[in-house]
């Protein structure tokens, strides 16, 4: 496969050498937030392949290429060119000459039947509206179009859009003074998102970027873009062709395509090979992933399907792409076997990568419950929040750090499920092994909402000598953040509020990591001295909780300030020590006290459902009998004290053996 390029063929350069238009110059139809996000996406991750656009197709062999070329009306072979105009003043013309040499190229080479070039400058493309979506509505100026089982089957040939989208060509003026190489690989990044985004099996997406004289080919992969080098399309003929071949090409596996997904009739189905290369096929429940990362191209690229075997048992799987050094996330599942808490394996399989850097995998799950937002009742919430707390708890003794807890990654139990199983900790991409180190804290990692604030200042911190490791308590923190999201969003069951409370919109609106630390430093400090304010369906007994953390988390955060500033002095005394072993008898009392904080809130509810459950099965007085009821024995008074339920928390607290401190903060 073309994408497979050798690592000495893919050279890391700079983005290229034009800077960005000022900030308040529109262009492109993208203002100036959306300059700044495209630009730091593709910053770093463009890579040259020099053989990217020689080797790009091989099916049909040069003689056969060379023939056409020489045979085809719509190239000179006495001028040496193809029959474009010389002197163009207008892409809707060039368009036009181009999508017929590329409308003949297919058809002469016989990709008609599932492969068709269509003019597309003029139509209505449909734009995901994900995070970081666009403004940039302009359509492609040519597309592949693909049918078949790969791409759905609610789409045709004849009406174009970004589901059945092989590839894409976009065209250009050579003399165009608006045009340069940074406008050019956004403008190609924007088509081949949506194509990521709204297809769901795409491994990679080519784009040929072409103008009356030359050519460049770019593949849009998980890493970021590679292009190759650029061609002349009149004195290299064959090169060209092989270009067009390459992005039409029949074969969907060789355009980016992952075959194993695919559709049969109105269903679509998702097959994983074992260890042995045994395939077995699942059938995909409402035909689309219910989770899709949208943010970037490169990176994870995280979709998650809704599956179910042959039997109709429910489980998950999920898609997602690492990088060659860090560890498969099956790794750490294969360990986990068993533990409450957290996601539970049932199969895997590790496939090649598409460039030298990054590798796929696809693993198999069971299915845990539901998302966190889609929750029906407020101790559900807090069943949930407790089963991941203990999760991530099991986690750390086993001495394995989450590292990227979010509102995405704690789900809801399923209905009836047992003690430990309420509330599941999943996405284990970016956990570490910890026991010999401790990972330094990268503000880069994880997601902003959740992050730690010393996470959020690991790089300020930095930059004044102070080591910042991240640890158990970032991830702690991580679950309070979430906490406060949802209580001050969802005003109840499925109704999140638009737009966010201001105290937590600041930290997405911050204009940089440090700007959001201090955010939520301020929203830590206003719930530890006033009045924690949270929708009503949530009531007094979530603001107790969360300013029971946030007192917590307050001392907990400067006490790791202090530490900092010990290590920066050179200390190396025991009591200073931050690595794993010496934090287990610290971890287990700070675990134990937030966890006790949620059997509290708990404990409330619970007893405040069954005073409300007994108060509506009484029955009103118009309904009881008329008697003297006679004057109850000794013995019936005895029996009748032993049947009255005993306080929930008393009895919470013994099962699960917590101590029965008052004390908000503990130290350690």
């Amino acid at each position: 496969m073309p994408a497979h390029l050798p690592a000495e063929d893919n050279v890391a350069k700079p983005l290229l050498k034009q800077k960005v238009p000022p900030i308040g110059v529109p262009w492109l139809g993208l203002n100036p937030v959306q300059q700044a996000i495209y630009y730091a996406e593709l910053k770093g991750n463009v890579y040259s392949g020099p053989n990217l656009g020689k080797s790009i197709y091989t099916e049909f062999s040069s003689e056969a290429i060379r023939d056409f070329v020489q045979e085809s009306q719509l190239y000179d072979i006495v001028s040496l060119r193809w029959r474009l105009p010389e002197n163009v003043y207008s892409e809707k013309e060039l368009c036009m000459a181009l999508h017929q040499v590329v409308d003949s190229i297919i058809a002469h080479f016989g990709l008609q039947r599932t492969r068709s070039a269509v003019l597309t400058r003029n139509c209505e493309f449909q734009y995901d509206s994900g995070p970081r979506s666009v403004a940039l509505m302009i359509p492609p100026d040519i597309s592949i179009l693909g049918s078949g089982k790969t791409f759905s089957p609610h789409t045709s040939l004849k009406h174009p859009s970004f589901l059945n989208c092989v590839s894409l060509i976009q065209v250009g003026l050579e003399n165009d003074p608006e045009r340069d190489s940074i406008k050019d690989v956004i403008q190609a990044s924007v088509f081949a998102k949506q194509c990521f985004v709204q297809q769901h099996n795409r491994k990679f997406v080519y784009v040929l970027s072409v103008t009356e004289r030359k050519a460049r080919l770019y593949m849009f992969d998980r890493l970021g873009v590679c292009h190759s080098s650029s061609i002349d399309i009149h004195e290299q003929p064959g090169t060209f062709v092989r270009l067009i071949l390459g992005i039409s090409s029949g074969n969907d596996e060789a355009v980016g395509c992952d075959t194993s997904v695919y559709w049969s009739g109105t269903r679509r189905f998702l097959k994983i090979l074992d260890s042995e290369g045994n395939s077995t096929r699942y059938r995909i429940v409402h035909e689309a992933p219910f989770f899709v990362r949208k943010i970037t191209i490169q990176g994870r690229g995280s979709v998650c399907w809704h599956v179910v075997d042959r039997n109709g048992t429910s489980l998950i799987v999920k898609d997602a792409w690492r990088h060659r050094d860090r560890m498969p996330e099956t790794e750490y599942l294969c360990q986990i076997k068993g533990l409450d808490g957290v996601t539970q394996m049932v199969a895997y399989e590790n496939g090649l990568s598409v460039s030298h850097d990054r590798c796929f995998s696809r693993v198999l799950l069971e299915n845990s419950g539901k998302s966190l937002e889609l929750f029906d009742s407020a101790i559900e919430v807090l069943y949930a929040f407790y089963d991941a707390i203990r999760g991530h708890e099991n986690l750390w003794k086993m001495g394995i750090l989450h590292q990227d807890i979010s509102m995405n990654n704690i789900l809801v139990g399923l209905p009836g499920c047992a003690p430990g199983c309420r509330g599941t900790l999943i996405d284990l991409d970016m956990a570490l092994y910890v026991s010999d180190k401790l990972p330094a804290a990268n503000d880069h990692m994880g997601t902003r909402l959740t992050q730690s604030i010393h996470v959020l200042k690991s790089e300020s911190s930095s930059r004044l000598g102070l080591t910042t490791l991240h640890d158990y308590l970032d991830d702690l923190e991580g679950f309070y953040y979430a906490l406060c999201n949802l209580t001050h969003l969802y005003p109840g069951a499925g109704e999140a509020l638009q737009p966010l409370p201001n105290s937590i919109a600041s930290w997405a609106a911050a204009k940089d990591a440090n700007e959001a630390a201090n955010a939520k430093l301020a929203f830590i400090r206003h719930n530890m001295e006033n009045e924690v304010k949270v929708t009503p369906f949530f009531g007094e007994p979530f603001a107790r909780l969360i300013k029971k953390l946030s007192k917590f988390f307050m001392r907990k955060i400067l006490s790791k300030v202090d530490m900092a500033f010990l290590h920066a002095q050179g200390l190396t005394k025991k009591a200073c020590r931050r690595d794993w072993e010496s934090m287990q008898e610290s971890s287990a009392e700070d675990y134990a006290t937030v966890l006790r904080f949620f059997e509290e809130a708990i404990a409330e509810i619970e007893s405040t459902t069954l005073a409300d459950e007994a108060r509506e099965d009484l029955p009103t007085s118009k309904d009881l009998p008329v008697f003297t009821a006679p004057s109850p024995t000794p013995k019936a008074r005895e029996t009748e004290n032993l049947c009255r339920p005993t306080a929930l928390k008393r009895a919470l607290d013994s099962d699960m053996g917590v101590c029965q401190n008052n004390d908000v903060l503990t130290t350690g």
